[in-house]
C-alpha cells in the first residue's frame, strides 16, 4: 500500500520539462564507432607531433644548406684572392725582369756606342 502510495504521488507530482526544438542534432554512436573515433584522435595526435618534427628537421637541413653554402662561398673568395695574388706576384716578375732585361741591354747598346 504505502508503495502504490507513493507511486500515484510520484506520478501526480508535477514536473518541469525542457523541451528542444531547436535544429541540433544528437548522433548516438556504437561502441565500435567510438573506439574508431578514439583511435583517430590519437593518430591525429601522434601526426601532429611527426608534423612539427619533420618541420624542425626541414629548418635544420635548410640551416646546413645555409652554413655549407656560406663555406663554399668563402672558399670561392680565398681561391680569387689567392689567384689575384699570383697573378700579381707574376706581373712583378715580368716587369722586373723586362727592366733587368732592358737594363742589361741597355748597358749593352751603351757599350757598343762606347
Amino acid at each position: 500500500m504505502k508503495k502504490s502510495l507513493l507511486l500515484i504521488l510520484l506520478v501526480l507530482t508535477p514536473y518541469v520539462v525542457i523541451s528542444q526544438t531547436a535544429t541540433d542534432s544528437l548522433t548516438c554512436f556504437t561502441p565500435t564507432q567510438l573506439r574508431l573515433i578514439a583511435q583517430d584522435i590519437e593518430r591525429g595526435e601522434q601526426l601532429k607531433q611527426i608534423l612539427r618534427l619533420k618541420d624542425k628537421q626541414v629548418v635544420n637541413l635548410e640551416t646546413q644548406i645555409l652554413m655549407r653554402d656560406s663555406v663554399i662561398i668563402s672558399e670561392r673568395d680565398i681561391k680569387s684572392l689567392t689567384e689575384s695574388a699570383h697573378r700579381d706576384q707574376l706581373k712583378k716578375r715580368t716587369l722586373q725582369s723586362l727592366l733587368v732585361g732592358w737594363s742589361t741591354g741597355g748597358l749593352a747598346i751603351l757599350l757598343v756606342l762606347l
